[in-house]
């Protein structure tokens, strides 16, 4: 009877449900990166929320290119796949969606299959804390040596932090 109450509050234009409190679980970031999946859409949508920078030059990452069609050269795996592969990660575990950022084309191709630890010295300085941050990297996650796993619990927790703040606050 609640639940009717409320849809009645909320059919007539008043505020409903302001009890809930909504939040997304972490592991649903931890899902494989398919990008036609429901789960991967909505990490799209969540990541461009954010107005990325690509890591390498800090230029705007094109959202109506990214998020019009799906196009696998403005994704990039942070930690990427071949360089996970060297270390014996099996490429399920490489290819989740804790691990995908929106790059420029042109930077993820910079980037190539390089190790964190190799290519985030070259993001500038004055940008470095502004790209991470849209890309919502973990602070502690921000030299690129963190071991794998770690990394991904906790880009996975920030991921859903972040949804639920908008969620929750818009």
């Amino acid at each position: 009877m609640e639940d009717l109450s409320e849809i009645s509050e909320l059919a007539s234009g008043q505020p409903a449900f302001g009890h809930l409190q909504p939040t997304v679980d972490p592991t649903a970031f931890l899902k494989t990166w398919r990008i036609n999946s429901t789960i991967a859409k909505a990490a799209r949508c969540l990541l461009a929320q954010l107005d990325p920078k690509s890591f390498i030059t800090g230029a705007p990452v094109d959202l109506s290119d990214t998020l019009a069609a799906y196009d696998a050269r403005e994704f990039h795996h942070i930690y990427p796949k071949a360089y996970l592969g060297g270390q014996g990660i099996p490429f399920h575990e490489a290819n989740v969606i804790a691990n995908i950022c929106m790059l420029t084309a042109s930077d993820n191709n910079a980037v190539s299959d390089r190790a964190p630890q190799d290519y985030y010295p070259e993001i500038p300085a004055e940008i470095l804390t502004d790209v991470f941050d849209r890309a919502l990297v973990p602070a502690e996650d921000r030299r690129g040596s963190r071991v794998y796993a770690d990394f991904i619990k906790a880009r996975a927790a920030a991921l859903a932090k972040k949804a639920s703040d908008l969620i929750q606050n818009g």
